[in-house]
């Protein structure tokens, strides 16, 4: 019985982790934290901070095109993130 009640909770647990999400459309909560984590991340980077680059733009583009081509934020990986980057970064 104990055992049974351990395995309904982690599943429980398991089951609020779980995105929604799918390609071509992120729920919303995946699409806002892929937006805050971008701005924070390339608020540091010096090429766009010499460039002046709107994060808001730049990490909206990007999320439009992953979700477009990506299940989810954590399925993005190194590559993809260059070559959204690659894609709505535009120096001036």
């Amino acid at each position: 019985m104990k055992n049974l009640l351990t395995l309904i909770i982690l599943l429980g647990l398991v089951a609020c982790e779980k995105s929604n999400s799918k390609k071509g459309a992120w729920d919303e909560k995946d699409k806002q934290n892929y937006i805050k984590k971008c701005k924070e991340k390339y608020a540091k980077d010096d090429a766009i901070k010499a460039d002046n680059t709107n994060l808001d733009q730049l990490c909206g583009c990007m999320a439009e095109k992953a979700q477009a081509y990506f299940d989810n934020p954590n399925a993005i990986g190194k590559s993809g993130e260059d070559k959204l980057l690659e894609d709505c970064f535009k120096i001036k």
